[in-house]
């Protein structure tokens, strides 16, 4: 999560250098599309000496900066790959890329809301822009960026790229070893292992002509480089937020195949061959992992199996736990990777002690079945 540290605070707008004016009757209702995306204005747009000002906060998530507030030199500063500027309020003073420069439609404060003019942003950040006076609206072609912040770093991932970059002292660089396709989209995970050592997943789910696409992107860093990284991808009926209800509470690596678990101290452990292990062949997805067990599914039929990681044995839980006529059901199921079919499958809902809670649909009755596996 992003925290701000004043109403002040606010994210940086990217605009190509060109003259840009609305009307004081017309300001507030501008639309700005940002990368064929309209972005939601908390603030209406303020036209002062015929230069049109937009509110930072609005568009603070959309541009991916980090941003600080210098309390005591009334500044701003706004940083991400390749891009650092400091903004004086108020004042014409500003600093691009370490660069002195001169603003002369300064950056302002109206009711806690900090403004910046079009035209001094658009030079900065050297993004393309078109002004549609008619239909009153702004569209915006900037670099975009997946920013997350935790409280040890901020990360970015460039959409056009792939680049990983991460800042930890201050200063913005890039994760060597750490690049990923580029993306249209996508969220940033980290889990840490004591002060040396992280697991950083990048993930790209999203959706088009009827099937989910899943890119997962793995990186183990330890003392700031990366020792080792997986990727992963799926295609099907398969959602993350449908079937993973609960977080693993055991980290590891997975490249659709082999599982490979990291100890608490960031250590690689012992890896799983999913295929030697289960019989199955392909790739697979999984729902949970725990240090003794794992929950997984083969990609072709996405029925559930419990795989044993410490005597490396396996069971289908649907033949375990599902009556005999509704097992013959499941089985003559032509299509596996029906988006119905899909949606009746075995789900963990949580584990208490030894014992799984988990729910299906019943293809027999249609009706939704609690049943418990014991953990042997």
């Amino acid at each position: 999560m992003k925290i701000f540290q004043s109403a002040a605070i606010l994210l940086l707008f990217s605009f190509m250098a060109v003259p840009l004016y609305a009307s004081a009757a017309s300001a507030g209702t501008v639309r700005v599309i940002l990368n064929d995306k309209q972005v939601a204005l908390s603030k209406d747009v303020i036209v002062r000496n015929n230069r049109t000002y937009l509110p930072l906060r609005s568009l603070s998530e959309n541009m991916g900066f980090k941003v600080r507030y210098e309390a005591a030199s009334h500044t701003v500063s706004l940083a991400r790959p390749e891009t650092d500027i400091i903004l004086a309020l108020n004042r014409p003073d500003v600093t691009v890329n370490g660069v002195a420069k001169t603003n002369p439609d300064a950056p302002f404060v109206r009711n806690g809301t900090t403004y910046v003019p079009l035209r001094f942003i658009a030079t900065a950040t050297k993004a393309n822009i078109e002004w549609n006076k008619k239909a009153n609206e702004i569209a915006v072609k900037d670099q975009a960026f997946i920013h997350y912040a935790d409280t040890k770093a901020d990360y970015w991932v460039s959409f056009e790229s792939g680049k990983v970059f991460i800042s930890q002292d201050g200063k913005i660089r890039e994760l060597t070893g750490a690049n990923v396709k580029p993306l249209e989209q996508g969220s940033i995970e980290t889990h840490y292992f004591g002060d040396r050592s992280l697991l950083l997943t990048v993930d790209d789910e999203h959706g088009a002509h009827m099937t989910i696409f899943h890119n997962r992107y793995q990186f183990l860093v330890k003392d700031g480089a990366v020792i080792k990284k997986s990727y992963y991808t799926y295609s099907g009926n398969y959602a993350i937020a449908d079937f993973q209800k609960d977080k693993s509470n055991q980290s590891y690596l997975f490249d659709g195949n082999v599982l490979q678990l990291i100890d608490r101290q960031g250590r690689l452990s012992e890896a799983y061959d999913l295929n030697a292990i289960t019989g199955e062949t392909g790739s697979f997805v999984i729902d949970y992992v725990d240090p003794e067990f794992a929950l997984v599914r083969p990609a072709r039929n996405l029925q559930l199996i419990y795989v044993d990681l410490m005597d490396k044995s396996s069971e289908v839980l649907y033949r375990k736990l599902l009556t005999e006529e509704e097992q013959k059901l499941w089985e003559s199921v032509d299509e596996a990777g029906d988006a119905y079919f899909v949606s009746t499958l075995l789900k963990l809902e949580k584990r208490e002690g030894n014992t799984l809670y988990l729910r299906y649909r019943s293809p027999a009755t249609e009706q939704t079945v609690h049943v418990e596996y014991r953990i042997q």
